[in-house]
């Protein structure tokens, strides 16, 4: 994939300190962005505005220090966290643009081998979203709707890993893929 290309991590919000190595990992393997997600089987309800604020800003400082640890030039973007159904809505708005942005949904059935999917894309795209779901993973309906709306459902194998390894795993795997990790 050409220089330049951006990857948004998206993954479904998880419980004490885990959202906060998912944060902390990802920006040290080079992801643009990270949209905390609400899917039906999150492991963190966020209470009100307050709340939201106050992990915002600590998850944007935790990003802060891992760009400066790893050296990254770039911070970032830690996203406002968005329920499953709206980042789907907004992607299906983004496919009239094809070979620009690139959809993967990680899940643990139902879907292809992240190869198979890779294979089927045509031209570099400017953008990757890949999501990673929650423990206990994506209800029957949340992939249908992915599915409907264009995305690849995309498996890890026959391996069942918590919902922060596969975040990692995934940007890890995207990368050596697609960026500059070889």
């Amino acid at each position: 994939m050409q220089r330049g290309w951006q990857l948004t991590l998206a993954v479904a919000l998880l419980k004490g300190e885990k959202f906060d190595l998912v944060i902390q990992k990802a920006t040290e393997l080079g992801v643009t962005r990270v949209v905390p997600l609400a899917s039906e089987r999150a492991d963190l309800r966020l209470r009100d505005k307050p709340d939201t604020e106050h992990r915002i800003a600590r998850w944007q400082r935790i990003a802060r220090e891992a760009a400066k640890q790893s050296g990254r030039a770039r911070v970032p973007e830690v996203a406002a966290p968005l329920s499953f159904n709206s980042l789907v809505r907004e992607s299906a708005t983004e496919a009239m643009k094809p070979n620009e942005v690139v959809r993967f949904m990680f899940s643990e059935r139902d879907g292809s081998s992240l190869a198979e999917a890779a294979d089927g894309i045509a031209e570099p795209a400017a953008e990757i979203v890949a999501v990673v779901g929650p423990e206990g993973g994506w209800t029957d309906q949340e992939i249908e709707l992915a599915r409907e709306a264009g995305w690849q459902i995309v498996t890890l194998g026959g391996r069942t890993l918590r919902a922060e390894t596969a975040a990692i795993v995934v940007v890890s795997l995207l990368q050596n893929r697609f960026g500059d990790l070889v």
